[in-house]
């Protein structure tokens, strides 16, 4: 996310930019250092920050903001409580703040609250969902290097987490997919060999990539490996879809299979 423009007098832009990381263990840096766990009231301001985040600069209802966060109380309870995270929330991330209604970072409306994109904050899941739509592979390998783990893996139940979760994955699954092709391509086939596992163990029912990781195996030179990837192929397949493998998986494993014969022969 860039950098937009911030009245003057409300944010020091070298002393309160803020980094968040939403990929694996959520943290977030305040001025460049990492706020630090005891600054954190409680476990809602982190909720409430991660569901705004999440929200991608659009306004998010009081009333699901209590649903989510404080589904056991009563509303008006949970609506105090809303109010005294927002406030917990703000002086975090701004602590020279003197009224919310000025902060850069968590903006209100009668209806609900938002967080401000345009402010200066670099989200790493916003990063690596821009950066993934690369076609050329040195752009691909370090937006898929930057991918740290699942979307806030300490919260794999929330509610508000899940179908961005999903979403995410679908992104690394098909970027992935993608530069095992340019891998193969480029005869580099250990590599590729690794970025198909890796697509796999995130859908092993994904035929190209089988093929793919079939190909990388027989044109390394390993017929035992390439005939291993397509019982394996035929394997999930049946696990999960209760399908057979389609007739090019077929055809290219009765290739592999015919090539190294012939050649075993020959030699």
């Amino acid at each position: 996310v860039g950098i937009g423009s911030v009245s003057a007098g409300v944010l020091d832009r070298a002393n309160m930019s803020l980094r968040v990381q939403l990929l694996g263990r959520f943290e977030v840096w305040r001025g460049g250092a990492p706020i630090p766990p005891g600054e954190w009231r409680g476990q809602k301001p982190r909720d409430l920050l991660k569901i705004l985040l999440l929200a991608r600069g659009k306004f998010v209802a009081n009333d699901q903001l209590c649903e989510w966060l404080w589904p056991e109380s009563d509303p008006d309870s949970a609506q105090a409580n809303l109010r005294s995270a927002v406030s917990d929330l703000r002086k975090l991330l701004e602590p020279e703040l003197a009224r919310g209604r000025d902060s850069a970072f968590i903006v209100t409306k009668r209806e609900g609250y938002a967080f401000d994109l345009t402010a200066p904050v670099s989200v790493d899941a916003i990063d690596f969902e821009q950066a993934i739509p690369a076609t050329a592979r040195p752009d691909l390998e370090p937006a898929l290097a930057s991918y740290r783990g699942d979307l806030l893996e300490e919260a794999p139940y929330a509610e508000w987490a899940i179908r961005e979760r999903e979403r995410l994955r679908d992104l690394r699954l098909e970027a992935l997919a993608r530069l095992a092709d340019i891998c193969l391509s480029d005869a580099d086939y250990p590599i590729t060999v690794s970025l198909c596992e890796q697509a796999l163990a995130l859908d092993a029912s994904r035929e190209t990539v089988w093929r793919n990781l079939m190909r990388a195996h027989a044109l390394s030179g390993d017929r035992a490996a390439a005939l291993r990837a397509f019982e394996r192929c035929r394997a999930a397949l049946a696990r999960d879809l209760g399908v057979d493998p389609l007739p090019e998986t077929v055809k290219l494993h009765e290739e592999i299979f015919y090539f190294f014969l012939i050649r075993a022969v020959k030699i």
